[in-house]
């Protein structure tokens, strides 16, 4: 309510609207000093007032001297804009290279990208903080978890949007500008510098011939690149922001590799502020979203920490695995003198965004409340080795109680060999807090026994109800089922 009141919606404001009415006030004001200033009839105490007025002017204009005592000359980068149209893109994204981008336009005349005189209206700037990571990230990173966009792909997407001049702002205004890395790889040294700002110009002598399809860039809320097995990894923290820009309207789907910390966050994959899916990832796993809708132009894919980021101090490699589904298989290399604490949710590997295809059919629909969507587990395995069942599930209704998973192990002779029973997650995520539309996926550990005969060995699973043993029906159109258990297959035992 506050929010909509008069004067509390000013910072919301367009500027000319802002600036006109901060002139209405003044000239009131004026009047207002003038009538003060009559009603004193001693001569010298109306001159008193209006130097008392004066220097409290020139008080309040502390907070931007050296103004108004500059001079009128303006900067070279400003003048040269002028010489050919097009749209400005001031770099990097802050409140200072914005005012002096719009007092540059009052010069060449120019539109500007991003171009703002008080705080932004919710998600105003995206397009200018997306172009900021196309044209910073550049030749910045060998590696990383989506495919960076080739140099010729940049400057396709700055031409689309019409970003003929790209201004660099020296944040701290120090002598010797430092650019970030590849900008001059991907413009060409600046046509103009000034003690605090470089202006570069897109170059036009491009291939022509290249379509621009799909680009993709990080956007906020990321933490640097690590290496987790051999892979470029990023740990994002509370909402971690895709940019993608799509020449087209298209269906498509996000494919990634999550890695859980030591506790379960749940992450919302949102396109456009739409949910798409929410997923709990108790173990380091491949994931696919459903379908979603991408809009030509660009696109906000989000990852959305539901469950809130943790505080973690230290590398994280060193847990080697995660409380909620056991050690991890593979081995990572970790700086145990690391101490620094950040904000985690999720780690991120080969993260993709495709068109959309064809889904694989469900494995297997418990009765109306769950569906299983997909499974593996190693095929071959030394007796003593324990197996690792990893399963993808799908709640499809609200449960109101908890179910137990089972896990059978049949040897060659059809008796049991082995088996586990347990909650999601060894209890850290049990049924009735799973939302519909939900994907929980995690990994079993069944022990095998030190005397399990070679041969052919066959994996069961199924839920039940505690303390009744009541089953959940099963259907399956791709898999066998009998007695409310479903066969997923086969492991060989050498």
């Amino acid at each position: 309510l506050l929010a909509n009141l008069p004067f509390f919606e000013w910072s919301r404001t367009p500027a000319r609207l802002h600036a006109t009415t901060h002139l209405v006030l003044a000239i009131l004001v004026a009047y207002g000093a003038a009538i003060l200033i009559d009603k004193f009839k001693v001569k010298w105490h109306k001159l008193t007032i209006t130097l008392l007025l004066i220097a409290v002017i020139f008080l309040e204009y502390l907070v931007v001297f050296p103004f108004p005592l500059t001079g009128t000359e303006s900067r070279k980068v400003h003048a040269a804009v002028k010489t050919e149209s097009g749209a400005i893109l001031p770099l990097p994204v802050t409140n200072s290279s914005a005012t002096e981008a719009l007092f540059g336009q009052t010069i060449n005349e120019q539109p500007i990208i991003g171009g703002r005189l008080f705080r932004d209206m919710p998600k105003h700037n995206m397009i200018q903080r997306f172009l900021q990571e196309i044209v910073f990230e550049t030749g910045v990173t060998k590696g990383d978890i989506i495919r960076l966009p080739t140099n010729t792909e940049r400057r396709d997407v700055l031409r689309h949007y019409d970003a003929n001049w790209i201004t660099y702002h020296n944040l701290d205004g120090s002598v010797g500008l430092q650019r970030p890395e590849g900008l001059d790889a991907l413009l060409g040294p600046p046509i103009a510098i000034d003690d605090k700002i470089a202006l570069f110009t897109r170059v036009d002598d491009f291939d022509t011939s290249s379509r621009l399809d799909m680009v993709y860039t990080l956007g906020s809320n990321w933490h640097p690149v690590e290496n987790w097995n051999n892979t470029p990894t990023r740990w994002f923290y509370g909402n971690g922001e895709i940019f993608v820009y799509s020449a087209l309207d298209r269906q498509a789907m996000l494919n990634m590799t999550l890695i859980p910390e030591l506790e379960l966050h749940v992450v919302a994959v949102k396109v456009n502020g739409e949910l798409v899916v929410e997923i709990s990832a108790g173990d380091w796993l491949e994931f696919q979203t459903p379908t979603f809708p991408l809009v030509a132009g660009l696109n906000l894919v989000e990852l959305v920490d539901v469950t809130g980021p943790r505080a973690y101090v230290g590398d994280l490699r060193c847990a080697g695995g995660t409380t909620l589904s056991g050690a991890f298989v593979v081995k990572t290399e970790c700086d145990s003198g690391v101490s620094d604490t950040r904000m985690i949710s999720l780690g991120v590997q080969d993260l993709e965004i495709v068109s959309a295809h064809p889904l694989v059919p469900k494995q297997g629909q418990f009765a109306k409340n769950i569906s299983l969507l997909n499974s593996y587990w190693q095929t071959e395995l030394n007796a003593g080795s324990p197996l690792r069942l990893t399963l993808y599930w799908s709640a499809d209704e609200k449960m109101r109680t908890s179910w137990t998973n089972f896990v059978h192990v049949r040897g060659p002779d059809n008796q049991l060999v082995s088996g586990i029973d347990q909650q999601p997650m060894v209890g850290g995520f049990p049924t009735d807090k799973w939302s519909p539309g939900q994907v929980v996926a995690y990994t079993i550990v069944v022990p095998i026994p030190e005397d399990a005969i070679t041969g052919k060995y066959t994996i069961d699973v199924g839920w039940y109800q505690w303390p009744s043993l009541e089953r959940m029906a099963v259907e399956s159109e791709m898999l066998s089922s009998q007695n409310n258990l479903l066969t997923l297959g086969e492991f060989t035992i050498r």
